[in-house]
């Protein structure tokens, strides 16, 4: 979307959203979403992947609290499961969402969450 000109910003879960944009815009965006969700369609994990990508939050969460932060207890890799692509699913990066923006990014490149787009 960034190359069609939309400035969208990836939140603390790995979530993407942009600004709003104006009514007479309205249906051009939609159909440059559209575009690039058929260029790069949404493929849920497998069980496989879903269970490497716990253990990748787990390493994440090992590195961040390396740099000092405390980070949530993880929940038990049955739960992680049940609660992949969910409300709750648990993201080691989460407990650091109440830092300030810039502090936040600096942890982000140190310790990139296995989640987030780059």
């Amino acid at each position: 979307m960034a190359g069609l000109g939309y400035e969208g910003s990836i939140g603390n879960d790995g979530t993407i959203t942009f600004p709003p944009v104006p009514d007479e815009q309205h249906d051009l965006f939609q159909e440059d979403m559209n575009s690039c969700t058929e260029e790069t369609p949404y493929v849920p994990l497998n069980d496989t992947q879903v269970r490497e990508m716990y253990a990748l939050e787990l390493e994440n969460k090992t590195c961040l609290e390396g740099l000092g932060y405390q980070v949530e207890e993880p929940p038990s890799e049955d739960v992680y499961i049940d609660t992949y692509n969910t409300a709750t699913w648990w993201f080691a990066i989460a407990s650091l969402d109440a830092l300030p923006t810039v502090e936040f990014n600096e942890a982000v490149r140190a310790c990139p969450p296995p989640t987030f787009f780059n």
